[in-house]
């Protein structure tokens, strides 16, 4: 009888870290693989990965960055106990690899699979490399990565961010036919709008990239703002906003207030958001005091969105934060958006995030300091349908559906 292999994944802190862990637990259970589980009792690892039916083995260990002196003395007593804590957990499990998704548990029981001298694998999920994940290379058999980092020994290294299973079979070029039929009607405007300035051109040109670029430069500066802003008057955008589950208090506070300003430059918007846990009263208040029920705009808070693929599919661009996930997910659907990353990193971790598709030119970002109604706006102003349709056949290629796959198959080396 052959034995089962056994995988313990350790993940923890922040759901950057779990999901991906967790597509990659439900692709090798799927293959029979025993897999157990290295988190904390104090984080949302304790609460979702049993969920998924995975054992969890807690121990006990916090970051000590930006924590105070005291952390800073309590650390090496409490960082040695992690690691004996970990020795003990991974003699009782015996496994064939240990992964490594990120977090700070991820340190001592890293730390205690070399010392047992168990394979380590490093998964690094974000544009920058976190400041456990430093350490533990030094000594992992094998790192990978999400994004293109020059630390990335081989390019097969670089294998994407893996997603839930929906969001891996979600991407494909059917997503861009609605913005397609929009910048093909945006066309259509564009020539009229030449004839109207007596501009010449070959009034029988059909809709394609080219054509689009060698009328648009036909106008100058002025006259492309003028069209742009024309374009949105002609063909009402949907915008999806989400700040994630908790929301995003920079995003409640100046959606819909854009939202009015575009209304009194005669562009009416369908925006929906997803305003977060306990913000839904505060942000139908803000609405209710600008009075956008007299506008032609529609604009729908909502607290919390379950069906995110359906929601990112029904928009013609999305404004939201950028961490990993979101990044991966987003160029999974094929959808432009505008990044506003979170400015609390030291290491600018949501803007390298974003970085990754905005220097494809299939993504735009507004730094958190900058953001607000007017920036929003004027941002949008900048935008038509073929820019935006540009920018989500771009994420067709920046998609990473097989991520899940490599990241398996490269475990499976261990075995």
């Amino acid at each position: 009888m052959t034995t089962k292999k056994k995988v313990l994944i350790v993940a923890g802190g922040t759901g950057g870290h779990i999901f991906p862990a967790l597509a990659v637990a439900q692709k090798l259970s799927a293959e029979n693989v025993d897999i157990s589980w290295v988190g904390t009792s104090d984080r949302m690892e304790n609460d979702i990965v049993p969920k998924y039916g995975y054992p969890l083995h807690t121990i006990k260990i916090e970051g000590i960055v930006s924590r105070g002196l005291k952390a800073w003395l309590k650390a090496p007593f409490t960082s040695l106990k992690a690691v004996k804590d970990s020795i003990k957990i991974l003699k009782e499990i015996r496994p064939n690899v240990v992964v490594s998704f990120g977090g700070y548990v991820c340190g001592p029981v890293g730390i205690a699979a070399k010392l047992l001298g168990i394979p380590l694998i490093v998964l690094e999920n974000n544009g920058v490399i976190g400041l456990t994940n430093k350490i533990l290379m030094k000594f992992a058999n094998l790192t990978l990565f999400a994004y293109p980092l020059p630390q990335a020994k081989k390019p097969e290294y670089i294998v994407g961010q893996p997603l839930r299973e929906d969001f891996q079979k979600v991407n494909s070029e059917d997503n861009l036919r609605p913005l397609l039929e929009k910048a093909k009607n945006e066309f259509i405007e564009l020539k009229n709008y030449l004839a109207n300035l007596d501009k010449e051109f070959t009034q029988d040109l059909e809709y394609n990239e080219e054509n689009f670029s060698k009328l648009y430069s036909l106008l100058d500066s002025n006259e492309q703002k003028d069209f742009d802003h024309l374009s949105f008057q002609k063909q009402k955008l949907n915008i999806f906003a989400v700040g994630g589950s908790i929301g995003a208090r920079i995003l409640n506070e100046n959606l819909a207030p854009a939202v009015k300003l575009l209304a009194e430059k005669d562009i009416y918007v369908d925006l929906v958001q997803q305003v977060g846990k306990n913000n839904l009263a505060n942000v139908e208040q803000l609405a209710k005091n600008l009075e956008l029920d007299k506008v032609a705009s529609s604009f729908t808070p909502i607290e919390f969105i379950d069906n995110m693929i359906e929601r990112y599919l029904a928009s013609d661009l999305i404004i939201c934060r950028s961490g990993s996930m979101t990044v991966f997910e987003i160029a999974s659907c094929n959808r432009p958006v505008i990044f506003v990353p979170l400015a609390h990193h030291k290491d600018q971790q949501q803007l390298l995030n974003a970085k990754y598709l905005v220097d494809q030119q299939a993504a735009r970002v507004i730094l958190n300091k900058d953001f607000n109604s007017q920036t929003l706006v004027e941002n949008l102003l900048t935008l038509n349908y073929n820019k935006l349709y540009l920018m989500a056949k771009k994420q067709t290629t920046l998609a990473t559906p097989q991520a899940t796959d490599k990241i398996t198959a490269f475990i499976k080396t261990y075995f």
